[in-house]
């Protein structure tokens, strides 16, 4: 999954590494000129999920052994050695699911929105509420398919325009 958002009022966008396992917190980080959006509690478990992360673990852990001492940061399940020289933090989604303000922004970070792979376009925190897409974003309730597949809420979409009561198309 992808996502944007705007950084000192430039458009950006990146990789969700994590998308919907910390209940819509997500922080906007950069790692090596990359930019993730990464769901955690604290800027310690990020570094976690980062590290853990097959795709996206290799730009901070250090592989080389004579680069390590006793004062090298670890992370990750493994504890592995880390370097965090080239990683910026700018910005965090609220913890509450049910704060109706989105992005708690870092300095020149704002508008994090995650891109999904069905084509909406929502807050992490709408995406922890309802990652399938399935809720009416008026009202909440579940929504079903129509006699042409799309999505519609009975109580604010009304009834599906090709059927007649719901019996099948006319």
């Amino acid at each position: 999954m992808r996502f944007n958002a705007k950084l000192n009022g430039h458009d950006i966008e990146g990789d969700c590494v994590n998308p919907g396992e910390w209940f819509g917190k997500a922080w906007v980080v950069e790692v090596e000129s990359m930019f993730l959006a990464v769901e955690a509690d604290y800027e310690s478990v990020l570094i976690d999920w980062i590290c853990n992360s097959d795709k996206y673990g290799k730009s901070i852990r250090v592989d080389d052994d004579s680069e390590v001492d006793d004062d090298t940061p670890r992370a990750g399940n493994a504890g592995e050695p880390i370097n965090l020289d080239n990683v910026a933090f700018y910005g965090r989604q609220v913890s509450r699911m049910d704060d109706s303000i989105p992005f708690h922004a870092m300095p020149g970070c704002s508008d994090l929105r995650y891109l999904t792979d069905d084509g909406r376009e929502v807050s992490p925190i709408e995406f922890a509420k309802d990652p399938d897409g399935l809720n009416c974003p008026k009202c909440g309730e579940e929504r079903s398919p129509d006699c042409s597949g799309r999505l519609r809420c009975s109580d604010c979409d009304g009834p599906c325009p090709q059927c007649d009561d719901g019996g099948g198309p006319v």
